[in-house]
């Protein structure tokens, strides 16, 4: 989208920074389910991501014949609530944010960007 806007007439800063913020909104969820790797890389402390407190849990169960332990069931408590609060983030972002920035585009006759469906109408 970014480089689409460039190589439009007539686009304005205030989309750039729309597109901007939404890369940014997208990234803070890959953070929630996969964890800070920038934090990570750099041996720092970070909350676990989702994907660690679900896969924490598969692998104490993977060859286990008992119930899963209160912890693990805390933990996969806690994975299913962020879960549900990141996959409420990226329906908005997909549904409100990323449509309207998509509207904008096609509004001021950007050229066609991955993910994006255009408009057909036949001319004579």
């Amino acid at each position: 989208m970014k480089r689409a806007l460039q190589a439009t007439a007539g686009a304005t800063g205030t989309l750039q920074s729309r597109i901007d913020t939404l890369g940014e909104k997208l990234n803070n969820i890959f953070v929630a389910l996969r964890g800070d790797r920038t934090l990570s890389s750099r041996f720092e402390n970070s909350p676990p991501a989702i994907s660690d407190r679900v896969n924490n849990i598969v692998d104490d169960q993977w060859q286990s014949t008992s119930a899963p332990t209160q912890t693990q069931i805390a933990s996969y408590e806690v994975a299913s609530d962020e879960f549900e609060v990141e996959l409420s983030n990226l329906k908005t972002l997909v549904d409100d944010d990323l449509e309207t920035i998509e509207n904008e585009l096609d509004r001021l006759g950007a050229p066609w960007t991955p993910g994006r469906i255009p408009e057909w109408k036949k001319k004579y």
